[in-house]
């Protein structure tokens, strides 16, 4: 049976970092082996990476960048994950043949040469929670960087003029190269909640959730709301738990949802009310189409036309 090693960024509160384990996980197959590695980028280019047939790199610019010089010189399979892919160019970030094949995460790309185009693995719950109430419950979470416009959830829950809860979970994050600890972040929720209406039950935390538990928490909520207006490479990560949970969500016509877009309409086109329930078909065609089996296959075609040509 052939190998696999698995590189991914140190542990930390990273949107990279955590996309590499998702990625890792679903491709547990018994088609192959697939080991786990994570390293530091000082010891990155130090390792001996010997004894598999592939490597799978979650190379990044900024948290991983292994130099071109180490990943040409192991013997095997290189292959490298792009999680920042542009609306355009597919890999802006990347140097041009770092590798000899490429994953890359966004479905809405086309097969070209050695970059496969794969979606966003999603992770199975089977024990997820019951809506937190009968009110409406409005549920957003993220971190504490530009273009999330969190406030935004608050202010269309004003507008229902109706009781509703709207949750929010803020947290700061690592590598993002914005000085937004925990004290910004906490006086940021403060602020927001001088702008609640009397309906409004705002509930703000501020915990770093393992995946497990922030898709049971996007659960509970009647819509998962995602009110992003930023321009960046990649698609959005957040939005993996919100879909495995199974429950509305409402997205904004920014790119960075571009691979819903087939799937589910968005605001202003439907306001939240509607994109409660109009959404739930989209959102289980999603949990369809981006199950771990299929993604696994994508995973066996780049292996089985790369493997004997390195």
């Amino acid at each position: 049976m052939i190998s696999g090693l698995f590189i991914n960024q140190v542990k930390g509160r990273c949107s990279i970092y955590e996309s590499g384990v998702m990625i890792f996980n679903a491709l547990k197959s018994d088609k192959y082996d697939i080991d786990y590695l994570e390293i530091s980028i000082e010891d990155a280019n130090r390792y001996n990476y010997s004894g598999y047939d592939f490597y799978l790199f979650n190379w990044h610019h900024s948290t991983l960048p292994i130099a071109s010089s180490t990943i040409k010189s192991i013997d095997g399979l290189k292959i490298g994950i792009v999680l920042e892919v542009g609306l355009v160019e597919i890999k802006p970030f990347m140097p041009e043949d770092l590798f000899d094949a490429y994953m890359i995460i966004d479905p809405t790309k086309e097969k070209l040469g050695k970059y496969y185009p794969f979606p966003r693995p999603l992770e199975e719950v089977k024990d997820l929670l019951p809506i937190l109430s009968d009110v409406p419950v409005l549920g957003t979470f993220g971190f504490m960087v530009p273009g999330k416009n969190f406030g935004e959830v608050l202010q269309q829950a004003n507008h229902l003029k109706q009781d509703c809860i709207v949750r929010m979970n803020i947290t700061s994050s690592d590598f993002t190269g914005y000085s937004h600890s925990m004290p910004f972040v906490k006086d940021y929720c403060n602020r927001l909640l001088r702008f609640r209406d009397k309906n409004v039950d705002l509930r703000i935390t501020n915990d770093y959730m393992s995946k497990y538990d922030l898709i049971r928490w996007c659960s509970q909520n009647t819509l998962n709301v995602f009110p992003y207006y930023r321009e960046l490479p990649g698609l959005g990560a957040a939005t993996d738990q919100a879909i495995a949970a199974g429950r509305g969500i409402a997205i904004t016509s920014c790119n960075t949802f571009r691979h819903m877009r087939d799937y589910i309409s968005y605001y202003p086109e439907q306001d939240y009310m509607q994109l409660s329930t109009s959404t739930l078909p989209g959102i289980d065609r999603m949990r369809v189409d981006w199950r771990n089996d299929l993604f696994i296959d994508k995973f066996m075609v780049l292996l089985n036309e790369n493997l004997g040509s390195t």
